[in-house]
């Protein structure tokens, strides 16, 4: 779904609308709800990816808050970030730095 869709012309104002409608509790689940939706919409391949990370980032996070100390919390939030991190230089700058890379390699065999 793109933001100047007509799709998306009806689609936000309802979900801001239900956003307000309903109690504080219900709020986080329609936007998680909503936001999976949005993404769906746009590659419905990429929506296991989508699930997996959340899962993932959900999992640390309640290990984090059940550890004692900083230390303890650290690794979770490691694991975290660089899943986070990875999974967005994978698909949005592996190919730049590749062909990057590429040319590089190409100049170097012209010399």
């Amino acid at each position: 779904m793109l933001f100047n869709s007509l799709h998306f012309l009806v689609f936000f104002p309802l979900v801001v609308g239900l956003y307000y409608v309903l109690p504080p509790r219900g709020r986080a689940p329609l936007l998680l709800l909503a936001s999976y939706y949005f993404y769906f919409s746009w590659r419905p391949s990429y929506t296991l990816l989508l699930l997996a990370t959340t899962l993932l980032d959900y999992y640390s996070g309640v290990r984090m808050s059940r550890s004692g100390t900083k230390a303890a919390r650290r690794p979770w939030l490691y694991l975290s970030l660089a899943s986070n991190l990875g999974t967005l230089f994978i698909f949005k700058y592996f190919n730049f730095f590749r062909d990057t890379a590429g040319c590089f390699g190409a100049r170097a065999a012209h010399a």
